[in-house]
């Protein structure tokens, strides 16, 4: 089993150094052990960067106030992921995938871009449109209904809120 990740205050560079085992480089001409070398530095970039998307994750769900008592059960409900295989990923038993990920961010309006380590965006993104935000603002009537089909899907668990995109990818095909 592989060594945790520590991430430490600084910068990437930093964490990574201080992650990395102190056995040097072997010679290119032992390609077996250069192989072997070059296949333990990767795991160890990898999981910093595993364990920086959970960091994140974490980050964004108490700055969102989703409590700790009840999280698994909150996110698992929102985005459709069973209570168990959420545990798994929150506690980093398994790696975070890019479905979870992006589950998660659309749950939560939470920045995708941000969540994958892009210091530059903001953690959140904007909010929907509040109704009364509609009255007034020129909307045709189908921006509404887009609008809020958009609200109704939101709160679909995310298998059905996908099954029901593909009938109206199909429907819309054989029109």
């Amino acid at each position: 089993m592989a060594k945790k990740f520590e991430i430490f205050p600084g910068t990437i560079a930093e964490s990574l150094q201080a992650n990395m085992p102190d056995d040097p480089m072997p010679h290119p001409e032992d390609e077996a052990a250069w192989h072997a070398w070059h296949d333990r530095h990767d795991k160890i970039v990898e999981s910093f960067f595993q364990a920086r998307k959970l960091a994140r994750l974490h980050d964004a769900l108490e700055q969102l106030d989703v409590k700790k008592r009840g999280r698994v059960k909150d996110v698992a409900e929102k985005t459709g992921y069973s209570a168990s295989r959420v545990s798994d990923l929150l506690a980093g038993k398994v790696p975070l995938n890019d479905r979870f990920i992006m589950a998660v961010c659309s749950a939560y309006s939470i920045n995708e871009g941000w969540m994958r380590g892009d210091d530059d965006a903001s953690l959140q993104v904007a909010s929907p449109l509040p109704a009364n935000a509609i009255e007034g603002a020129g909307l045709e009537k189908l921006d509404v209904a887009i609008i809020e089909a958009i609200k109704e899907l939101k709160k679909l668990p995310e298998s059905e809120r996908w099954a029901f995109v593909a009938e109206l990818k199909r429907r819309n095909a054989q029109n």
